[in-house]
């Protein structure tokens, strides 16, 4: 971009210089000559001066990109400062929220292979099936699995609906 700047000085320059000498001139094709000299310059300088927006533009857009990715690394600060890893079945790993409070809203599991390499928060969802022993869960993003065993959990039909089941803690 400095080269650009340094042309269009150039070229202004040069443009200056022949806008002066037109008093000196004597006959018209001196002039008509000089004229188009600095029509040259004129139209050198601004395509040095086009050249020169648009490197700015492109500097102009890393930028903002730089800042976008800075803003969105200090959110995921934030969200992994709010998350503890939990193992939640032997050999299986999910984050939580710290203290998720008495909102179901903050009650979920995520992902621990989203959240450490990909930094994405993908909440694990219930893939229904007909099995009743176990649960299995998949991430929507990775396509991870998770199996959690529901020996401590029975299932109860409420009014005859398949679709209804509640689980309720065996005691």
């Amino acid at each position: 971009m400095l080269s650009e700047i340094t042309l269009a000085v150039q070229g202004i320059s040069t443009g200056y210089k022949i806008a002066k000498g037109f008093g000196e001139l004597k006959t018209e094709y001196e002039v008509k000559s000089a004229t188009s000299e600095l029509l040259d310059a004129i139209i050198g300088v601004q395509n040095n001066l086009v050249s020169i927006q648009s490197s700015y533009q492109s500097l102009l857009d890393s930028k903002n990109e730089i800042e976008k990715e800075l803003v969105d690394l200090k959110q995921w600060e934030t969200t992994k400062l709010n998350h503890i890893l939990k193992q939640i079945t032997p050999g299986v790993f999910v984050y939580i929220m710290k203290e998720p409070g008495e909102s179901p809203d903050n009650q979920y599991w995520l992902c621990a292979n989203c959240f450490n390499t990909a930094n994405q928060q993908s909440i694990y969802q219930n893939r229904i099936q007909g099995n009743v022993r176990w649960h299995i869960y998949y991430c929507p993003l990775c396509k991870n699995e998770i199996a959690i065993d529901n020996a401590n959990y029975i299932e109860l039909d409420i009014g005859g609906v398949t679709n209804n089941i509640y689980k309720v803690k065996r005691i």
